[in-house]
């Protein structure tokens, strides 16, 4: 009652001021006096600050104006209303509750320098921004004429992130010689920086434009920007508009390596492809979506998608100078968006070291750094928390079981494929050849056996690995079981694995000696690496691997999902736990790879303290999750 009073005496006082103003002749300007609820927010008049409410604001010029009203915790209230000569408009705003929310104040110096947070302008020093979601966030404070400053800042619900320091100042007669950036640090990223994906919304919002960038559809990249929900057309308004110049550099420098590549039409040529293949012989032609070479007689077409980053840089470099730092700079930003990160870099410390401004390339390397570490710490949740977007289109709307081809020319395959794939579940064929496209028709999942040492084994041939690239990608899915032997280099897997990107390590496991005298000295024990929040782990306690079993090396698209005990290390890496199955997603298909068999069969496990009936749940679970149905 007392401040309804207070706020009607104000107004009086301040109509009477303004009528009095009138009067004498002044112009005719008008007031607003602005309440909230809750009291104590700030009032902002056309994007102005003009104090804190209850408010009262005098000489408002005539017309329609925004009065908004900002509080750490609520959502922000505005209204539009007219101003008259001589009146006092009373104004109030209810502002709403926010849950999950912090924020960030940024007192580094100099003052004015420029705040980012989420590579979306924030203010300049010192500056409170509000309403941060928790979470952890990635802040630049930069200024001409001093070094950068980027660290991560971790806001939680209700409290306030302080960030403090000083931007160390350039010395403009070095400048050409000290570059604005760390380059010894460039492109390091502690692990305990890593967010999980839930904490990246913006990149989440993203990840299909990413995709399409990674697949080298520029045009449909394009048209994701265009076709993103309003709220995040309005939300990431800067990051759009900086993600479409970034396409278009990258697709400049893709369109001139094809353009070049024209130019050796006719001719021999040895083209290294993204999967580890080089295609060796005569150009026969290049469209706008392919390339025909004629090799050994046969006048092969493969998407010009197919062409490794490496090679499009060669190429490009013939007509966009690689010693100019524009392109090195382009170059870098091609790489990262394949997720070819530590070549990226190298392109900007070149760049940085001519003393170019790498800030923006940094900005968005960086940003896909941290979503591919982000993704991998959450062992692809990310990508199974969208839904279709990775689920296989062929299990849409299907009830019936799932199509299993098991690859079984490849060795010996198991007698008793029932042991983990049920005659209820699942409807298995057996694979007595390559895999053809036709087979590409009537499966949902290929599983591939590795026969093991002693036993002949077909080689994968480039075609063959081709036809199941186009499977996964068009929305199949492949498991793959390796053997208790390390990989070689005649190991007839590796295209199709190298391609997965994983790679084989060629040691053996070992026990520390500092296992329990309970721990079997014959059997490395692994547990899922994120628990059960991935499919493929749910439900699963630990999976037991003979010692002899290699070990698996992830990069690029893949990620771990199960890593040995503390207690076993491999030969070449002593101080990392090995990971033995892995699993990851391209196009609309997805992969998992077990670096061996596990252990099946109960009875060979009698007397120990470890149970292996999880091997046969996350097997199942596997093949269900690569052919997108639900784990079992």
């Amino acid at each position: 009652m007392r401040v309804n009073r207070i706020t009607k005496f104000a107004a009086l006082l301040l109509t009477a001021a303004l009528a009095a103003a009138v009067a004498r002749g002044a112009s005719p300007l008008g007031g607003l006096y602005v309440t909230t609820e809750p009291l104590e927010a700030g009032i902002y008049v056309n994007g102005e600050l003009k104090g804190v409410s209850p408010c009262g604001i005098p000489d408002v010029g005539q017309g329609n104006v925004e009065v908004a009203a900002v509080k750490q915790g609520f959502a922000p209230a505005k209204q539009t209303v007219e101003v008259k000569g001589g009146r006092t408009i009373e104004v109030h705003l209810a502002l709403t509750r926010l849950a999950q929310v912090g924020s960030i104040a940024v007192t580094v110096e100099p003052p004015g320098a420029r705040v980012e947070i989420d590579r979306i302008p924030a203010g300049r020093t010192p500056c409170v921004v509000l309403n941060v979601r928790t979470g952890t966030h990635r802040v630049v404070v930069s200024e001409e004429g001093y070094r950068p400053m980027q660290t991560t800042a971790t806001v939680a619900a209700g409290e306030q992130y302080v960030l403090r320091g000083r931007l160390e100042p350039i010395d403009r007669q070095a400048s050409q010689d000290t570059p604005p950036v760390d380059l010894e640090n460039l492109g390091k990223l502690d692990p305990a920086d890593v967010p999980g994906v839930e904490y990246l919304p913006e990149e989440i919002a993203f990840e299909p434009v990413r995709n399409l960038i990674a697949d080298r559809r520029y045009d449909d990249a394009l048209r994701a920007l265009e076709e993103m929900p309003d709220e995040d057309k309005t939300r990431y308004a800067l990051r759009a508009a900086r993600e479409r110049g970034i396409i278009h550099r990258i697709r400049r420098a893709v369109e001139t390596a094809h353009d070049q590549l024209r130019k050796s039409k006719g001719k021999e040529c040895v083209l290294p492809l993204r999967i580890g293949f080089r295609l060796t012989g005569t150009l026969v032609d290049v469209t706008d979506t392919e390339v025909v070479i004629n090799a050994s007689g046969t006048d092969r077409a493969i998407s010009l998608g197919r062409i490794s980053a490496d090679e499009l840089v060669r190429l490009a470099s013939q007509e966009l100078d690689p010693g100019e730092p524009a392109n090195r700079e382009a170059f870098a930003l091609l790489y990262a968006a394949e997720e070819e990160f530590e070549k990226a870099y190298e392109q900007l410390r070149a760049a940085a070291g001519q003393g170019y401004d790498i800030t923006a390339g940094l900005s968005y390397v960086d940003a896909e750094h941290l979503w591919a570490a982000a993704v991998e710490k959450d062992g692809g949740a990310a990508l199974t928390r969208s839904g279709d977007r990775r689920r296989s289109p062929k299990l849409s709307g299907t009830q019936g079981p799932v199509r299993v081809l098991l690859d079984g020319h490849r060795g010996e395959a198991p007698a008793n494929p029932g042991t983990f794939l049920p005659a209820d579940r699942f409807a298995v064929k057996q694979l007595t050849g390559p895999f053809e496209a036709a087979h590409a028709e009537s499966a949902d999942v290929l599983v591939v056996l590795d026969g093991g040492p002693g036993r002949p084994v077909a080689p994968y041939d480039r075609q063959e690995v081709q036809r199941i690239m186009d499977f996964i990608h068009n929305g199949g899915g492949l498991v793959f079981i390796g053997s208790s032997r390390p990989a070689d280099d005649a190991d007839p897997f590796e295209p199709l694995l190298r391609w997965c990107s994983i790679l084989v390590r060629p040691d053996r496991l070992l026990v520390a000696q500092g296992a329990p005298q309970a721990y079997p000295r014959q059997y490395a024990l692994a547990y899922p690496v994120y628990g059960s929040r991935h499919l493929v782990a749910s439900g699963v306690r630990s999976v037991v691997f003979p010692i002899s079993s290699p070990s698996l090396r992830v990069f690029g698209r893949s990620w771990a999902l199960l890593r040995a005990s503390r207690y076993v290390a491999s030969e070449s890496t002593r101080k990392v736990s090995p990971i033995l199955a892995a699993g990851g997603a391209y196009g609309q298909g997805r992969f998992v790879v077990f670096a061996a068999m596990p252990l099946l069969n109960k009875s060979s496990f009698s007397g120990s303290p470890f149970s292996v009936n999880d091997a046969d749940a996350m097997l199942r679970n596997s093949v269900l999750w690569a052919a997108g149905a639900t784990a079992q």
